[in-house]
């Protein structure tokens, strides 16, 4: 029996399935990094062009961190100190057995390993070591009282090396590790990551597909297997436009050859295509609300997490001076303790003259354990508000860290001149330029689209629809017979005969939209308030300085004055007491003052939209002049 001719295939043949093959493999061949680098590459132009749309100007965004944050590097500090403080004892005790030469030698290798290692953390800038603030703390176990044992040589070796942090440092820390921070920005990727799939909702769709099938069909009337391969290629090309139409078009393609037995080879190509345009229901800007409000809730997304850096960073300073507030305190109550050590010898000095009763050296002797009461609650805040603080940053509480005690030397210290800032201007200013203010009117903007869209699913649907086919003739895959096409074209019509859904969906949105305009009036009287009570809770405390300042002067005169007037019998130890008493009280009310007044200060900044956020991080720029500029402008 002569085997029958197989039929070879033809070019339009070998297009179809090279398409389909190519089209397979270069799926297959797609790593998931290069999706991760394509939606990076996506969502980041995204957010630069809403930032220029929303603020006026871009800044670097990333929500990448780096491969060794700082919570990494001071971890491996902590690490590293723990080992050399046991290895230093070790040394230690091999240094007590041996000889005196062999102890100058190795004291020799030490301090050039010191000095090594200090260079190499200097080179890190705040990883340096003692600040002002340990060396308080050291003077503080030294010389409060012989009730606090002195620290094992273990302790001190790791305080020697802390990090310096400067209130730059801890703001860049919090960059990187804040957990509220980093929860912000992923959430800005997210919403614009929403944004990619709406436009591309809305884009040219190219989709496709190829099956293959290994095909039994028995046997034939010879019992021969009849056995056959079918492929089917198949491509699709469809786009959706914001009025609501959509086309679809269709090429396709079905081959099947038999490899044994009888039957015959078939091969038929189909060109499709389709469209549908709403006539009435889903037509015109409807139809594209989705990709509308994914446009402006990335604005409302970019909006937020700038106002949320200015509101951490403002956060971050206030906790950072309160920890060195703390700090100061405990000096205070430091220096209280010593001179009432003093002024205790003194009574005793003069109780045993018989020129003192012996109560009122009791008294002293009261006083002075209720201010080392005062000194130990004093370092107990200081340290838990430290420890909370590294967690603000994102730290360990155990992190070998300290902050920088000169930058509470470089607080603003106002003059008696009052604020060129009125009430009234600084108001106009935030009612403009305030990013939640422009969100919330914007959310009445988008319930007024919201009520259009409802009342458009009242109305009665309509749709065109047409579709033509054009196919091939049997075993002559590519030549489309566009003479022989089929066609078609009609209405496909909805009576709105039940509407209870959408009715209620109107309803609730003519709510809503009553709703967002109330939200838009409140904020807008809240921000006026909260601005009011800025200005004057800021000039308050300015003139709270100028009255401690006084109060803290006239304090060191009586302390000065009782003194002598104690030692010539005309008071009592109780007036010495009262006068140093009222010396600490000064002096930790007068350092509170000024970090309220420095808090209250960027946070007005902050309030008005006018403190500034360097590009890629936290750091502040606070420039006082837009403040007293903010009379110069002409409100719109």
């Amino acid at each position: 029996m002569q085997a029958r001719r197989r039929r070879p295939l033809g070019g339009p043949e070998w297009v179809l399935i090279g398409l389909a093959g190519i089209t397979t493999f270069s799926v297959m061949g797609c790593s998931t990094s290069s999706y991760r680098a394509d939606a990076d590459s996506e969502v980041y132009r995204i957010i630069e062009e809403k930032q220029e749309e929303g603020l006026g100007q871009a800044h670097i965004f990333s929500i990448d961190r780096p491969e060794e944050t700082a919570r990494d590097r001071i971890r491996a500090l902590l690490e590293r100190n723990r080992f050399e403080t046991l290895g230093q004892k070790l040394i230690r005790e091999i240094d007590e057995d041996a000889s005196p030469s062999e102890r100058a030698e190795a004291s020799d290798s030490e301090s050039v390993g010191g000095e090594a290692e200090q260079d190499r953390l200097d080179e890190k800038g705040p990883w340096s070591g003692r600040t002002a603030s340990q060396q308080a703390e050291t003077s503080n176990r030294e010389d409060s009282d012989s009730a606090n044992p002195p620290q094992d040589s273990e302790e001190t070796a790791e305080e020697a090396a802390l990090l310096t942090l400067s209130l730059r440092d801890c703001l860049e820390i919090a960059a990187e590790n804040s957990r509220p921070f980093q929860d912000q920005r992923e959430r800005v990727y997210l919403t614009v990551l929403n944004l990619t799939q709406q436009r591309w909702n809305f884009g040219i769709q190219h989709l496709g597909f190829l099956s293959s099938r290994w095909i039994y069909s028995g046997k034939d009337a010879k019992g021969n297997d009849i056995q056959q391969v079918s492929v089917d290629p198949n491509y699709t090309l469809s786009k959706r436009f914001e009025q609501g139409a959509s086309i679809a078009l269709n090429l396709g393609a079905s081959l099947v050859r038999t490899i044994t037995g009888g039957g015959s080879d078939t091969d038929v190509s189909l060109l499709g295509l389709s469209m549908t345009q709403p006539l009435m229901r889903g037509s015109g800007a409807v139809a594209s609300e989705p990709l509308t409000q994914a446009e402006r809730d990335a604005i409302y997304a970019v909006r937020t997490f700038e106002r949320f850096k200015k509101t951490l960073a403002v956060q971050i300073s206030s906790d950072f001076y309160r920890v060195l507030q703390s700090l100061d305190q405990v000096d205070n109550e430091r220096r209280n303790l010593e001179q009432l050590n003093l002024s205790l010898a003194r009574s005793e000095a003069l109780a045993r003259a018989g020129r003192l009763p012996e109560f009122e050296v009791d008294q002293t002797r009261q006083q002075v354990l209720s201010a080392r009461d005062r000194l130990i609650q004093a370092r107990v805040t200081f340290q838990s508000s430290l420890d909370q603080f590294k967690v603000t940053l994102g730290l360990s509480p155990d992190a070998p860290v300290d902050l920088d005690r000169g930058e509470l030397a470089g607080l603003p210290d106002p003059t008696d001149e009052a604020l060129a800032v009125t009430k009234e201007s600084a108001v106009r200013i935030a009612l403009r330029t305030r990013l939640d203010l422009q969100n919330t009117r914007d959310f009445v903007v988008d319930a007024e689209r919201k009520v259009d869209v409802a009342a458009d699913g009242l109305r009665t649907e309509l749709n065109l629809v047409a579709s033509a086919d054009v196919s091939s003739r049997r075993s002559k895959l590519g030549e489309l017979r566009f003479d022989e096409a089929s066609y078609r074209a009609g209405f496909d019509l909805d009576l709105p005969l039940n509407r209870l859904p959408e009715r209620n969906s109107y309803r609730s949105a003519l709510i809503s939209l009553r709703a967002a305009a109330r939200d838009a009036t409140l904020q807008e009287d809240q921000i006026s308030l909260d601005i009011r009570d800025s200005i004057r809770t800021l000039e308050r405390s300015r003139e709270s300085i100028t009255i401690r300042k006084n109060a803290v002067d006239l304090a060191s005169r009586r302390v000065e004055s009782t003194k002598l007037l104690l030692e010539a019998g005309r008071v009592t130890s109780r007036d010495l007491l009262e006068s140093q008493q009222a010396l600490v009280d000064s002096e930790n009310s007068l350092i509170r003052a000024r970090v309220d007044y420095y808090v209250n200060q960027i946070s007005l900044l902050r309030d008005l939209e006018i403190l500034s956020i360097e590009p890629g991080g936290l750091n502040i720029q606070n420039d006082l002049d837009e403040l007293e500029s903010l009379t110069d402008v002409n409100p719109e």
